[in-house]
């Protein structure tokens, strides 16, 4: 489906997926000028009518297929679990709709060299919803890279370690790597251009028994020497600080990425901020440039990476941030990440 330039275009847009995060998306749709939402899709019927009353959203579905068959939109953002993810991407660039999903782009390296190749096919915009390419403190860090000043990067290192309390939810769905380091390897892929993850060794642990890792930690090689290690887990205690305020669900990511170059140094500290607020019971020092709600608004790089991608429909212009190869070379460097633990061996991709 093509849609005209005309800067005044407005585009119908759909959200398949509404819980926190999904409901995040509504609110940024909402009050872009540029865009009208005017359905919403979720299985959980009495969640379905909570937003679509709340945004007064004109049309709601509780099948994701019927929501495809209405042709009442040609944008779609699918916030929906990972292992859905191809089969509904699949079925929305058939249906000729431009599709922005979350991350990870998929579960395996075959779906997500398909869906690419899928959507080059039909012409239709694909974004994978890596949003620290949006957050300012990550574009200038990549400005720094890009322009010479680090020099030649020898090592990253990331972290994100996120609150023990979720892996009741997404430790149980998804491997801490997928649901996790999908962030980092991503950051990794944008500041390294060029250069191809060539070895993985990592190491697991499970703490609470369940499927899979509670805990993870790698390191890569790349093609052109730059050493990279990765850490995550599902580690951070109750009581830390809390850095994710919202009515939706909170906890404190202990994030940070370190670049070391031939001329210099980056330490990047993703949620350390101003404002700290604490009472009695809590400590919280809420991000401010991720999803903040600024005069009844959301901001930050969520915005900024949905309307990216509504641009990129109105402009009929891929997008010049965010890269489907990347996606897909990040997907198979997180299948090695967790085979190399899972073998306690190295691998060689």
């Amino acid at each position: 489906m093509t849609l005209s330039t005309d800067p005044n275009r407005r585009i119908r847009v759909g959200i398949a997926g509404l819980g926190g995060f999904g409901s995040l998306h509504v609110g940024v749709l909402t009050q872009f000028e540029g865009a009208d939402l005017v359905a919403v899709c979720d299985p959980n019927e009495q969640r379905l009518a909570e937003i679509a009353d709340q945004y007064q959203v004109p049309h709601r579905f509780v099948s994701y297929e019927d929501l495809l068959d209405s042709r009442q939109i040609e944008a779609l953002f699918l916030v929906t679990p990972e292992h859905l993810h191809a089969e509904m991407v699949f079925k929305a660039l058939d249906a000729g709709i431009h599709t922005f999903v979350e991350k990870p782009f998929a579960t395996n390296v075959d779906d997500a060299i398909r869906m690419r190749d899928r959507a080059t096919e039909t012409g239709l915009r694909l974004q994978v919803g890596h949003v620290l390419r949006f957050e300012a403190q990550h574009a200038m860090l990549r400005d720094q890279i890009a322009s010479g000043a680090i020099g030649r990067p020898l090592s990253i290192r990331a972290k994100r370690n996120t609150p023990a309390s979720w892996m009741a939810v997404n430790g149980l769905r998804a491997h801490v790597a997928i649901e996790n380091l999908v962030h980092d390897v991503d950051q990794v892929l944008w500041n390294l251009p060029g250069q191809r993850c060539e070895k993985v060794y990592a190491a697991e642990r499970y703490i609470t028994g369940q499927k899979f890792p509670d805990f993870i930690q790698a390191m890569l090689q790349f093609s052109e020497g730059t050493i990279v290690t990765l850490e995550t887990g599902w580690t951070v205690p109750d009581g830390a600080p809390a850095n994710i305020v919202s009515d939706n669900w909170g906890g404190h990511i202990d994030s940070s990425l370190d670049i070391v170059g031939t001329h210099s140094t980056a330490e990047l500290r993703v949620f350390r901020a101003g404002l700290t607020i604490w009472d009695n019971t809590t400590t919280q020092v809420p991000n401010s440039t991720l999803w903040p709600l600024v005069h009844g608004q959301i901001g930050g790089a969520l915005r900024d990476q949905d309307m990216h991608f509504l641009r990129t429909i109105r402009s009929d212009e891929p997008s010049s941030l965010a890269s489907l190869d990347d996606a897909i070379h990040g997907i198979e460097i997180l299948t090695a990440v967790i085979a190399s633990a899972s073998a306690g061996a190295e691998i060689t991709l």
